[in-house]
């Protein structure tokens, strides 16, 4: 059973989202770009959202200041959770985890839930988790953001969720600054 709170210090309090290393590398930064795609961005429970792009784009620290703002709304801090998917081998392992939390969320009595799941692509058919996850009921009540640098793996395992995304469900795609932006950031 792996320690959850490890990725997830703000179910020790919504402060404690400060002590995450995203959030102080952003807070450090000269300049801060806050991708639009924050403020469009509307996580409705029932949905499964993806969240694709290159490499060092930013899409961790993106979903970091998704959780940020989700704490400043105050939404329970505990129907939040966040895992990277570096170190899980299989999709039966991201089922295995995605379920630790669901117990964990009963147990606490959370009613809408907020799963992050960064870097998803990694693992080799992650979508047969997440329709298992989807099919079984499991995912009621829950706003799912997967992401993943592999945007073609990402985009086809999608597709292959027919009828799963709900009602909202979306697909981003983040990108590097285009030249406009960087001047903007800059001035």
């Amino acid at each position: 059973m792996a320690d959850l709170s490890i990725l997830n210090p703000w179910w020790k309090g919504k402060e404690y989202i400060k002590e995450d290393k995203h959030i102080k590398d952003f807070e450090e930064k000269e300049y801060k770009w806050w991708p639009e795609l924050l403020n469009q961005l509307k996580l409705l429970p029932n949905s499964i959202y993806s969240l694709r792009g290159p490499r060092q784009v930013g899409k961790t620290t993106l979903i970091k200041l998704i959780i940020k703002r989700l704490l400043e709304r105050k939404v329970d801090e505990k129907s939040i959770f966040f895992w990277n998917c570096d170190e899980l081998i299989d999709f039966r392992e991201l089922s295995s985890i995605t379920r630790e939390y669901l117990e964990f969320a009963k147990i606490n009595q959370v009613q809408e839930k907020h799963i992050f799941l960064d870097e998803v692509s990694r693992i080799k058919d992650w979508q047969r988790a997440i329709k298992s996850l989807s099919d079984s009921g499991e995912l009621k009540d829950c706003c799912l953001m997967i992401t993943g640098s592999n945007t073609l793996d990402v985009k086809y395992g999608l597709e292959r969720l027919p009828g799963r995304t709900g009602k909202f469900g979306k697909d981003f795609f983040l990108l590097p600054l285009n030249f406009f932006e960087y001047i903007s950031l800059i001035k």
